[in-house]
């Protein structure tokens, strides 16, 4: 919403460089966005959903989500100052 398009016409580029920042904090921060790497756990397997389970692994899923949205608040903040 922040750097949205108000039509069609406009230009996406202001929001996927957002996009893109917010991907280069996280793998700044944690190595990977990929979801399999940071838990490394396979959730498309039955193994890989019994391990996120006995493991507590989505209390890891909460924090990495958290972090993604403290950082997504930043570049709100800093796109709203300009």
């Amino acid at each position: 919403m922040v750097a949205g398009r108000n039509s069609p016409d406009d230009s996406v580029e202001e929001n996927y460089l957002l996009v893109r920042r917010l991907l280069e904090m996280f793998k700044g921060k944690f190595g990977t966005v990929n979801c399999r790497e940071l838990i490394d756990c396979d959730l498309g397997t039955q193994k890989g959903r019994e391990k996120f389970q006995a493991d507590n692994l989505s209390r890891r899923c909460r924090e990495y989500t958290a972090e993604a949205a403290a950082m997504a608040l930043l570049l709100i903040e800093e796109k709203s100052g300009d």
